[in-house]
């Protein structure tokens, strides 16, 4: 082999190493583009299920008040119901007289 040969050898397989070079670091940054996409993706996802666990939280605290305030209502009209009260159908007020004092 001469040095011409050798020459375009080396020059050749110096084509070959940069062309595969070139290729791995294109891929190599498709799969970073592709990465930090994902990773923005799941962030952006994230808060956004945050928010709405915040405000199904917010409903449920809320749905949670009003149970209690109607569950104390029915019981309030269960005891009444179940104590045997009679409705009032004439109000008499009694009168105290100005000259009567109490005494022990």
């Amino acid at each position: 082999m001469t040095i011409s040969n050798k020459v375009k050898k080396n020059i050749f397989n110096l084509k070959i190493g940069l062309f595969s070079l070139s290729i791995l670091v294109g891929a190599l940054l498709m799969l970073y583009v592709f990465q930090i996409n994902e990773i923005t993706k799941i962030s952006y996802l994230t808060k956004t299920y945050e928010k709405q666990i915040n405000e199904i939280s917010q409903e449920n605290k809320d749905l949670e008040i009003n149970h209690s305030q109607l569950s104390t209502l029915e019981n309030i009209e269960i005891l009444v119901q179940n104590s045997n009260f009679e409705k009032v159908k004439q109000i008499k007020y009694i009168q105290i007289l100005d000259s009567t004092v109490a005494a022990k």
